[in-house]
């Protein structure tokens, strides 16, 4: 695979000279009538317990590709968590080939208190579900977890929550099948379909004349699919810059697992496209009238770790850079770099002021393996989020020197290099 041919290239070369996408710090409406009940055995009420949590979880999930209700190409994959235990197995298609693995609740976010994170250890594996049968039993991972009724299907997404790359998530969820924000999504398996509220009971759940957090989960443009969730605005220490962030959990509300529809004046569609058959979720802020159609709705751009930002909190919507505060390190670090051993060129440009004022793109021969944002730090610029190869995060620090700049590496989460790791670039001609 691409991803792994350039983490060899990269081993082999000792490099990775920017981007970290740094670890974020893991802490760690009332309606009159009730939708029915699905196969699953859904809860009257929000799962306030474990135990409820587990009731509706239990038996089988198909994970959509995409989030795409007409599946894909790609094998499928079934979700199945055993009735009452904390065990849960994935399986390949219609054979035998599978992966179990027992689970745990745990609390992601202390601030809301919900025990929505799977953490999960690979206890057993068959021979032939994977080539990496044996490397995957006995490793974990950590699942954050949202599930809903949507009309008449029952979803769940999960997502890694953590350093990424785990094992489970390579080698059977596969990246390749995420849908949005970074979720893989599932829908029950069932033979009988539950019967979605209608109108009236929908009206009675819906959020008036409020603003509130959702999931979205579908949106036809004049109407759209949305969950009310428990959410907390702050302020996140995003590798030493401080951002307004918010993070949330599944709402103990009445009616928390249902996502709502609600009306969307003037949203309609008039392009002709055909509607969309993916689940895509996406954390919103919406804002409602007095009859519970929505008048604005704002999507908030995902950080990692569970955490989105939250452009707008404390007045700090503005992207825009201030010429005056970058002159002095735009003529210091704006530009190509390269470096002669490892052989690799670094580019610094311009970014919104919201990142940090700076991205750093790193490339070795044709291809670019890391991306980062950076920051001014004092005289020089300090990397405050990024990714190599969109998967491994590390952090470090830009400073100048007589013939250039010299970079450090300050953390890192691919192993070939460490922190204190530093190499000089010198500014390319022309």
């Amino acid at each position: 695979m691409r991803r792994q041919a350039l983490a060899i290239l990269l081993a082999a070369m000792l490099l990775l000279a920017c981007g970290a996408c740094k670890k974020a710090p893991v802490q760690a409406s009332e309606g009159a009538a009730q939708p029915a009940k699905a196969s699953g055995s859904a809860p009257d009420a929000a799962p306030a317990t474990q135990r409820e949590l587990l009731d509706w979880l239990a038996g089988d999930w198909t994970l959509l590709t995409g989030g795409d209700l007409l599946g894909g190409d790609l094998p499928v994959l079934t979700l199945t968590f055993e009735s009452g235990r904390q065990n849960l197995y994935f399986t390949l298609g219609d054979t035998p080939e599978h992966a179990g693995a027992a689970f745990t609740f745990e609390t992601l976010f202390e601030r809301i208190g919900t025990d929505d994170l799977l953490h999960l250890e690979i206890d057993e594996v068959t021979e032939d579900v994977s080539q990496d049968a044996d490397t995957l039993l006995g490793t974990t991972c950590d699942l954050q977890l949202l599930t809903a009724r949507v009309a008449d299907t029952d979803v769940l997404a999960l997502r890694e929550i953590g350093n990424d790359d785990s094992l489970l998530a390579m080698v059977l969820l596969g990246y390749e099948r995420m849908a949005g924000d970074s979720f893989w999504v599932f829908a029950r398996v069932t033979q009988e379909k539950p019967t979605p509220p209608d109108e009236a009971q929908y009206d009675a759940i819906r959020k008036k004349g409020e603003t509130f957090y959702a999931v979205r989960w579908l949106d036809f443009g004049d109407i759209c699919y949305l969950q009310a969730l428990d959410a907390a605005a702050y302020e996140e220490d995003w590798y030493g810059e401080m951002l307004p962030a918010v993070c949330y959990a599944l709402s103990a509300d009445e009616n928390a697992l249902v996502a709502t529809m609600y009306p969307v004046p003037g949203g309609a569609d008039d392009t002709g496209a055909p509607p969309p058959r993916a689940y895509l979720p996406a954390l919103v802020r919406v804002t409602t009238d007095e009859d519970g159609a929505v008048v604005a709705q704002e999507d908030l751009p995902y950080l990692g770790y569970g955490i989105y930002l939250q452009e707008e909190m404390n007045g700090a919507g503005s992207d825009e850079r201030d010429p005056a505060v970058y002159a002095e390190t735009d003529a210091a670090f704006l530009g190509k770099w390269v470096c002669a051993s490892p052989k690799a060129q670094l580019i610094v440009s311009e970014a919104g002021a919201q990142t940090g004022g700076y991205a750093l793109t790193l490339s070795m021969g044709f291809a670019d393996v890391a991306q980062a944002y950076a920051n001014i730090d004092g005289e020089g610029l300090s990397i405050n989020q990024g990714s190599i190869m969109e998967r491994y995060g590390f952090g470090g620090t830009l400073r100048q020197t007589a013939n250039g700049i010299l970079f450090t590496v300050t953390e890192s989460e691919f192993g070939p290099i460490t922190a204190g790791t530093s190499w000089e670039l010198t500014r390319a001609a022309g």
